[in-house]
């Protein structure tokens, strides 16, 4: 990436113990003929600077004299001192291989794929996802009354991805990426951890696990949106960092470690996600030296060599990485249901009654009572009771009092001659109800329809 034209040179103040208190200028006399191939080749006059002990080379901006045919730079400290040239594409490939083999990973196919969660009568499905951007598994949580069910998603593209459910989910969690293998998702996760947005990220090479509740809480569908901020200013990020490296050892650990550029790069990010321009070579250029400014003091003194250097000419090799073709910027998948009643045959939305009449209370005596406010969801229910045994009114008021007493803090509860409790996702889909209160006294039964 530096071309060098002579070796270094130590300068110091007296015996080297004392560093200036302003920057110093040096001047190098150099072959005016093979300056000028360097420049003709669009490489920047700089001057390198090695501390003794130190494996950091700081790159000054520097001036050249075609006159004098002399480089001069002014020096801030003093010890190892040579000039040289830098060669912006150069660097620029160095990024751009940095960048490639994040984008080179394989992203294998969860044992769980294409497998249902089985409930007692019930099985359900999620389909893939649209242009496979990620592996879909579903999966059923044991719990009381019979279970919850569950979705996971493994990455299966080096971009990153947010996720929406609906309904949302009662609980989100991220598996860790491994860093040895995708390290540029360190800096991602510092940059989704820091830009305010509370949405689920699937990173590369990383799975998310999504919990639901029962009923209609029970998922349904989902999409999963292209991150563009998050990912472009990412990539770029580990990109540029890795390759400062080069000149100082451990700049991207630095830079992770840095709270200030991760939060300037996080709010880069926020502005970025939306409607943007097509990306091309200018634009990059100007994105790239941003990113360099949010490093601060993490980017080294190379910051004035790159800002003045990153033209459009050497950004056309990142554009397809920072800004990829996609097949599309979002993707969907959903859940459906099966249940095996009757043969296998069931329809798991069949209504009330007819589950019913599955039961050993004849047609004749179930009754449709009235509807009831469930306090927990808002929505509306039938109240439906299945036996002459009791009056409507009596059936109301049992299913009132599970619903609204305080005193009931249970999925199962027995007041007076009544129990009452609240069926698993499958056993609703199976009978149609959602709640059954049984007599302990009586041949009765109030359910509650969904």
């Amino acid at each position: 990436m530096v071309v060098t034209l002579a070796g270094p040179v130590r300068v110091q103040l007296g015996d080297g113990a004392v560093q200036p208190t302003s920057p110093v200028t040096l001047a190098f006399k150099l072959n005016g003929t093979e300056a000028q191939k360097q420049l003709d080749a669009g490489n920047v006059p700089v001057l390198l600077l090695q501390s003794e002990g130190s494996e950091s080379v700081d790159v000054i901006d520097a001036k050249w004299d075609a006159a004098t045919t002399a480089l001069t730079a002014r020096a801030p400290h003093l010890s190892f001192a040579w000039p040289g040239f830098f060669n912006p594409g150069a660097f620029i490939n160095e990024v751009k291989d940095a960048m490639s083999r994040t984008l080179g990973l394989s992203f294998p196919k969860p044992d769980c794929l294409g497998k249902s969660a089985d409930f007692s009568h019930t099985s359900y499905h999620i389909s893939a996802i649209t242009n496979d951007v990620a592996w879909p598994c579903i999966r059923m949580t044991p719990q009381a009354q019979e279970g919850t069910l569950g979705i996971d998603l493994y990455s299966n593209t080096p971009y990153l991805w947010k996720v929406v459910a609906t309904p949302a989910p009662i609980e989100t969690s991220q598996q860790p990426t491994d860093i040895e293998t995708y390290p540029a998702a360190a800096l991602y996760k510092q940059i989704a951890d820091n830009d305010g947005d509370p949405d689920t990220i699937l990173m590369p090479g990383q799975s998310v696990a999504l919990d639901f509740g029962q009923y209609e809480l029970s998922p349904q569908s989902g999409t999963l949106t292209y991150d563009v901020g998050t990912y472009m200013i990412g990539l770029v990020g580990y990109g540029i960092s890795t390759t400062l490296g080069k000149f100082s050892p451990g700049k991207y650990q630095r830079l992770l470690e840095d709270r200030a550029a991760i939060q300037c790069l996080a709010e880069m990010s926020s502005s970025i996600n939306g409607p943007q321009p097509e990306m091309n070579g200018a634009r990059l250029g100007e994105l790239v030296k941003d990113v360099i400014g949010c490093t601060g003091a993490v980017g080294g003194s190379i910051f004035n060599v790159l800002t003045g250097a990153l033209g459009g000419a050497v950004m056309g090799p990142l554009v397809s990485l920072v800004s990829p073709r996609l097949a599309a910027q979002s993707a969907s998948f959903t859940v459906t249901s099966t249940n095996d009643q009757n043969g296998g045959s069931g329809d798991s939305n069949s209504s009330a009654t007819g589950q019913l009449s599955n039961t050993e209370v004849s047609e004749e005596g179930v009754r449709r009572c009235g509807t009831i406010t469930i306090p927990q969801t808002g929505k509306a229910g039938t109240v439906v009771n299945d036996t002459s045994a009791i009056t409507c009114d009596e059936a109301m008021s049992v299913m009132n009092r599970y619903l609204n007493d305080p005193a009931v803090n249970d999925r199962t509860y027995t007041f007076d001659e009544w129990t009452c409790s609240v069926l698993g996702a499958a056993e609703a889909d199976q009978y149609g109800h959602v709640v059954e209160c049984r007599s302990s006294q009586r041949p009765a039964a109030v359910m509650l329809g969904k």
